[in-house]
């Protein structure tokens, strides 16, 4: 059917293949130890689905009324639905990522320079990376949704970015400004579970302002600041 192939394209079964293989040679040598990260996979999983399922009803109505040629990709609701792929994608990718960083340690100290030339080469996602790693150190857990929606509203952003037909051009701009509040949001949630862990030598003044500006830089500056035979390390 037209349907399909419209839907199920070379590009499309490529990338598939690629993560699926990925997938199976992850999981079938991981360490025993470690357990898949079920929030971000499976999240990405239906992201794919749902993209799917909703590309394959709008063609599917459509044929039944109009020809194909009416209906292009630069379509308002299969520009949409094409932003669902790579937003799949990196949830996948990441909940994978985070899934075999269980096996190396997870400390407080860390450089900055290596965290500013990670976060600049991959666009900010080591940042989202770092927020996620940093919460499980200092709580034992992290907020997966907080984290899946940064995730989310980043991916968003990027795929928007200067598109003219999202929004009369404003998509890209909305998604960043929600990508940073809740990054900010995250960002002030690590300062205060800090603040009251009590990991410090002494009672440590966090300044709001650089943490505004700074976020998970000045962050990563004041954990270099606890004395690591306090927290046995």
């Amino acid at each position: 059917m037209k349907i399909f192939e419209e839907i199920l394209t070379p590009n499309f079964l490529a990338q598939a293949a690629s993560y699926g293989f990925l997938l199976v040679i992850l999981l079938n040598y991981r360490p025993a130890k470690i357990e898949l990260n079920k929030a971000f996979f499976l999240s990405g999983i239906l992201f794919w689905i749902a993209a799917l399922i909703v590309r394959f009803i709008v063609l599917y109505t459509v044929s039944i009324g109009l020809r194909f040629d009416q209906l292009s990709d630069n379509s308002g609701i299969l520009r949409i639905v094409s932003f669902l792929f790579p937003v799949g994608r990196n949830f996948v990718v990441f909940g994978l990522i985070v899934t075999f960083s269980e096996a190396f340690e997870n400390k407080y100290s860390e450089s900055i320079y290596r965290l500013l030339f990670f976060s600049v080469i991959t666009f900010g996602l080591y940042g989202i990376y770092w927020i996620y790693r940093k919460q499980r150190l200092v709580n034992g857990d992290s907020n997966s949704l907080l984290v899946g929606l940064i995730l989310l509203f980043w991916t968003l952003y990027f795929s928007t970015l200067g598109d003219d037909k999202i929004w009369f051009g404003l998509g890209g701009q909305i998604f960043g400004i929600c990508y940073g509040i809740l990054f900010l949001t995250a960002a002030f949630q690590l300062k205060n579970s800090l603040l009251n862990k009590n990991l410090f030598k002494h009672y440590s003044e966090f300044n709001n302002f650089y943490l505004f500006f700074f976020t998970i830089f000045y962050l990563q500056f004041k954990l270099n600041q606890i004395r690591e035979d306090t927290i046995g390390k």
